[in-house]
């Protein structure tokens, strides 16, 4: 498990001793194709990282159904209630059989109590991660125009 948290960006530049709180609080799961993982508006307690699969990330708007994205290995969702512990945004369901490591959020509190910095660490990663989100965001709006 920990070899596959030091390879998602999300954790790059950690120090072992939170990626071993993160590594002993993360647990594995399997899940089919079409399965639904996450359902917008639900409240959210875990930050998944996919480990290997596909997922697809969507809204239901009163247009119908919206894709958002797609991620594959390596790729992590559910972030956005882990910063501001608000219920889902959206729904991300799996696109063929995936297989997610899960991280509970008190996870990530017992690193912020811990070692500060690595926290920050973790932050400025997903900080950046999420900026880059929006901007190819901003230029599909652009594009549709």
């Amino acid at each position: 498990m920990r070899d596959l948290l030091v390879g998602v960006s999300l954790f790059s530049g950690l120090g072992s001793e939170a990626l071993a709180i993160l590594t002993e609080h993360a647990r594995e799961s399997r899940v089919p194709a079409g399965h639904l993982v996450i359902r917008e508006g639900e409240p959210g307690r875990h930050l998944f990282i996919l480990a290997g699969g596909a997922v697809r990330v969507f809204k239901t708007g009163h247009r119908g159904l919206c894709e958002l994205a797609r991620l594959r290995e390596g790729g992590h969702f559910g972030e956005l209630s882990l910063l501001d512990r608000e219920e889902r945004s959206a729904s991300v369901e799996a696109v063929v059989d995936a297989r997610l490591v899960l991280l509970p959020f008190i996870a990530f509190e017992l690193v912020l109590n811990r070692y500060p910095l690595d926290y920050a660490r973790i932050m400025e990663n997903l900080a950046r991660q999420l900026a880059e989100r929006l901007r190819s965001v901003d230029d599909r709006l652009l594009a549709g125009q």
